[in-house]
């Protein structure tokens, strides 16, 4: 539903001004939704974008990464990671996740 509300399809067939009130309405609801997903860190950076698609164009912009060198950088950390004796396997997986 959030999705729906943050590209206008959730209000197709209504009246222009009739989508743009029910899209005004529900756009606050889609960006607090979206807010409440988000890590801390990611919040300040979505945090002063007003409505929900804009935010949903920079949480975008900021993780669609088909950049090589990030690629490259993701396998030699998966390559050379390494667990120690007595680690625990959550503490494990969290090491490569951070």
């Amino acid at each position: 539903m959030v999705a729906q509300i943050v590209v206008g399809a959730a209000i197709l067939g209504a009246t222009r001004a009739g989508s743009i009130t029910k899209w005004d309405d529900k756009d606050p609801i889609a960006i607090q939704v979206i807010n409440n997903c988000l890590d801390n860190n990611v919040v300040s950076n979505v945090q002063s974008i007003i409505t929900s698609h804009d935010a949903w164009q920079e949480l975008f912009r900021m993780f669609e990464s088909q950049n090589v060198v990030t690629k490259m950088f993701l396998k030699d950390n998966l390559q050379t990671l390494e667990m120690k004796y007595g680690e625990i396997v959550i503490k494990h997986f969290q090491s490569f996740l951070s």
